[in-house]
Parts: C-alpha cells; structure tokens; sequence
C-alpha cells in the first residue's frame, strides 16, 4: 500500500516545481522542465493527479518552442488544450518561440503555430508573463489580440521579426522587452509613461519613434531604460527621467541630451563615454555607483573613471559573449582588446575614490584577451 503525504504538504511540493513566480522573467528562454512538471507530478499516482486537476495555479505556465531541431507535435497541442482548460481563469506565463523562417509550405509544422497562435490569442485577457518571438505569418495573427485589453500584465517580451508591435493597454505593466520590432502606440498612448522598465534590444526604434512613446520628453516613473540601437535622434531637446536608477546606452547623442540626476548604475560604449565632454560625463558621476563599461577599451578611459566620486563596481566587459537578457552589443571587429586596454586597467584602482573608505570592486572581461591574443596578460 502505498502511503502518500498529506494534501498541503503536496501542494507545498507542486508549487515548488511548477510556480514560475520563482523563475527569472527577465531571462525569457523557453524551459522545457517547468512546462512538463504539472504533467509528471499528476501521473505519479491517482491521488496526485486528482489534487493537480483541483489545483488550479499548477497549470499556468504556457512554454512552446519549435525549430528544426524541436517540431511540434500533437502532444504539444493537447497540452495546450489540458492547460486552457485546468488553469481556469488564473493569470497565465507564456513563453512561445517559433522558427523565424517557419512559412506556410512547412506544412503540419505551420497549422500547429497557427493553432498555438489562435489559443493564446483566446486567453489573452489573462496574461501575465509573456515573452514571444514570431514570424511574420503569426504576429498578424496576434496583432488583433496585442490591440485588447490586458488587466494582468506585468512584463512583455516581444520578438516579432520584420513586424511593428502595437503595445497593448496594460495598466499593470512593468517591464517591456522590444527585440527586432518597432513599437505603435495602440489605445493607450500613456503606457511608456507609466512603465518602470523599458528595454529594447536591436528594435527599430529611431527618434523621432521614440518622441511618441515619450512625447513630452519625461517620465517620472521609470527606472530601468536600455536601448542597445543608435537612435539617429540630432534634436538637442533634453529628455528627463528623474528616477532612473539602471541606465544602458548605446548611443553617443543619447548619452548628451538624457537628464537622470539619480543614476545608480550605468553601462556604456567605452568610445561613446570618451567622445561626449567631462561635463556630461559630471552629470552621471556624483551617483553613479555600478559602472559597466564594453567595447574595444582605451586608455584614457582611466581619466573619465577618475571623475565617478561614488563608484563601488566597475566592470569592463568585451561582450564577446553578452550574459542576462542583453544580446551581443558589438561586431566582429570590436571584439578584440588591445594590450594597452588591458594594461592600464591596473591603473583604475587608485584613479577611483569610491566612496568613504570603501574600495571599489574592479572586474574586467580577460577571457577575451587570451582568446584574440593567445599570450599572457601583460603587468
């Protein structure tokens, strides 16, 4: 006979394995394990399966990918159509990546993203956690949901290739992802404005695009902005977030005209921080503890690091192999260091006052360096 554990024991269990509020959101990759934990633990035994069908928050997280390595299968369908119907009416996590070149001649593979398209476009009221990445045949297809209505949304990832994105009405939104997509204002025209995080990698975002997300050039409630493009904007107009705390750039006339007078951390293109005045720089260096700084490095770079009075970590990092949410920021020809880059970086101790007694932490990116150079560091 076999002997199983009281019900908020297991409850206690399931929700370890399946509760994705314990997973990284802003690290938006499929996880195959987290998508089939609600599936095994319900077909351990007749008990188990009975209290997973009760429980309603186990079945809330939607992962799907397919590639030519990872197809689509029935399975995957009736998984869909388990989760739609035992997850109730709880706000849903999805993570749903297809093929970016999936089209139509690919047959049974295309009538099943259609399917998944369609489904999630069914629970769209209920989303949550949501990171997609589509072809160009399904984000037509979701175009009709994204311009709905989103009471639950907190954080929205968006990788819609060679497609705009029209962003949604979402009054709880707090982070947005814009991955190779350019953004239209759907029927809320105040959402960039209300955003605490706003991240853009690689999207189509000049200017002038950006004016009518911001259209009066402030928000109060960001504090988090990274925007891994130029944004081709001359205007010389400021822009003023009084309350951002995470500033990523990679731009040179951006770093100029952006007003943050509480900047905590702040990565930035080596040459874009040596090519703006010192009294840009002196705008960002009164608070600016957590300093990252990528891209070929240079030695007068030790000069500007000499004017950050609060610093308590510095990184300098090559991004040969960008980490978190952050893809590769530069081209084959900036993934290089040179000797003198790495020889001065010695240097940037006694340069960097810090704050009160406290020593700043130095870390920088070498991994690099053997691997271009093939030769020990110099001293």
């Amino acid at each position: 006979m076999m002997i199983t554990a009281p019900k908020d024991v297991l409850l206690v269990i399931f929700d370890a394995f399946t509760n994705p509020e314990s997973f990284d959101w802003p690290n938006t990759i499929y996880e195959p394990n987290l998508a089939k934990a609600p599936f095994i633990l319900s077909s351990v035994c007749r008990n188990w399966r009975s209290l997973g069908r009760d429980t309603s928050s186990l079945w809330t997280y939607f992962g799907f990918e397919s590639n030519p390595k990872k197809v689509l299968l029935d399975a995957h369908l009736d998984r869909l159509r388990i989760l739609q119907t035992l997850s109730k009416d709880r706000p849903l996590d999805i993570v749903y990546h297809a093929y970016e070149h999936l089209k139509q001649s690919d047959g049974v593979q295309y009538d099943y993203g259609v399917q998944i398209a369609t489904a999630l476009n069914d629970v769209a009221p209920r989303w949550r956690n949501v990171a997609l990445r589509l072809p160009h045949f399904l984000t037509s297809r979701m175009d009709t949901a994204m311009r709905g209505h989103f009471p639950t949304l907190e954080t929205l990832s968006i990788a819609f290739y060679h497609s705009k994105v029209v962003l949604p009405s979402a009054p709880r939104l707090q982070r947005l992802y814009l991955v190779c997509a350019a953004p239209v204002m759907g029927h809320d025209d105040t959402i960039i404005t209300r955003l605490p995080s706003l991240i853009s990698l690689g999207a189509y975002l000049n200017g002038s695009m950006l004016r009518s997300l911001v259209p009066t050039g402030t928000s109060s409630t960001l504090r988090e902005l990274c925007i891994l493009e130029t944004i081709n904007e001359s205007s010389k107009s400021s822009w003023l977030f009084p309350c951002l705390k995470s500033l990523t750039l990679n731009d040179a006339h951006f770093l100029r005209v952006i007003e943050a007078p509480n900047i905590e951390a702040l990565t930035v293109n080596c040459g874009h921080i040596l090519s703006v005045q010192h009294s840009v720089v002196s705008r960002f260096a009164r608070t600016v503890q957590h300093l990252t700084i990528y891209s070929h490095v240079e030695p007068p770079l030790v000069h500007v690091l000499a004017m950050f009075s609060s610093i308590k970590s510095l990184s300098i990092d090559i991004p040969r192999l960008w980490s978190g949410p952050y893809p590769t920021l530069t081209s084959e020809s900036n993934r290089s260091c040179s000797p003198s880059g790495l020889r001065w970086y010695r240097q940037c101790g006694p340069c960097l006052r810090g704050s009160g007694s406290t020593r700043p932490t130095i870390s920088v990116d070498l991994e690099c360096y053997y691997l271009n150079n093939g030769v020990p560091i110099p001293e």
